[in-house]
């Protein structure tokens, strides 16, 4: 039985349905999250021996634009980490053409991962903290991201819907966006890194020109989701949603129920509390289940 995650973020589903599918298809449009799948799910262990041929310090692009040390002071980083992300980033890129695509990807997964450990920011980079946080004052450190290697896995860097006309299957599954909040915008400073600096941060957060997903705008989602059942050449689909998603649970289940036999899971899920102080109430998260006739 093969199985596509269409919106495979981290890869978690991915993960479990490597385990015991046939065939994974794990795709993410944002660049950041497709090296960690690549990584995750058909990478490469025992790298840590090339972290001391990586580890150095040099003033670039995440220095300049993320940290208090840049013209901007934005606070992503402190200065010191912000050095070290910049000389690790440029040491990787030297090595490119030496080592495997495996390898690269490794070792690029591994600065992500210890990006994001001393990130001061809340949980997304939105914006940065004004205040540094305990983990963001720690030094940067490596360590290994481990991968299964699974045969049976490919990993795409693709937005959904032109995936969906290349390829077919048995089950596709969507975790898609569920509101307003752009993973482009949320995620940018992780995708600076993943690129190398090409781009041109603005304003006092320095976003660029991010992915804009037609799942996090109301005026799209309807027709986004329509698009996405009638274009998949795949026998089951499944979706998981948000209570509080710009689609309501009627409208999913008025859009599916023409393409086939429909049935609807709610499993109570605790909030997200990016702050202590937020409310501690769950959300109610829908499985959206059709058999395609």
């Amino acid at each position: 039985m093969s199985f596509c995650d269409l919106f495979a973020g981290t890869g978690a589903v991915s993960h479990e349905a490597g385990l015991t599918c046939k065939e994974i298809v794990a795709n993410d449009v944002e660049l950041y999250s497709a090296l960690w799948l690549k990584q995750r799910l058909c990478g490469i262990n025992g790298y840590k021996e090339w972290f001391k041929k990586i580890e150095s310090e040099k003033y670039g692009f995440v220095s300049e634009h993320f940290s208090p040390s840049g013209s901007m002071k934005r606070g992503y980083f402190t200065p010191q980490n912000a050095l070290k992300i910049d000389g690790i980033r440029a040491a990787i890129e030297d090595l490119k053409p030496q080592i495997s695509p495996k390898l690269y990807t490794a070792l690029l997964v591994s600065l992500l991962d210890a990006s994001d450990r001393v990130a001061n920011v809340a949980s997304v980079y939105g914006s940065y903290l004004k205040k540094l946080k305990f983990t963001a004052t720690q030094d940067l450190s490596l360590r290994e991201c481990p991968s299964i290697d699974f045969k049976n896995a490919k990993v795409y860097n693709m937005e959904g819907l032109e995936l969906l006309g290349k390829i077919q299957g048995d089950i596709l599954y969507l975790d898609p966006p569920y509101n307003h909040r752009q993973y482009g915008l949320n995620y940018h400073v992780l995708n600076a890194i993943a690129k190398g600096g090409v781009q041109t941060p603005r304003g006092k957060s320095g976003f660029d020109d991010y992915y804009r997903s037609k799942w996090c705008q109301r005026r799209y989602v309807k027709d986004e989701l329509q698009k996405t059942i009638n274009y998949a050449n795949f026998r089951f689909i499944a979706m998981s949603y948000n209570s509080e998603g710009l689609l309501q649970p009627a409208k999913i289940e008025e859009l599916m129920e023409p393409f086939g036999r429909y049935h609807q899971l709610q499993i109570p899920h605790p909030r997200l509390r990016t702050q202590k102080s937020s409310p501690k109430t769950d959300v109610i998260e829908y499985l959206h289940l059709l058999e395609k006739s």
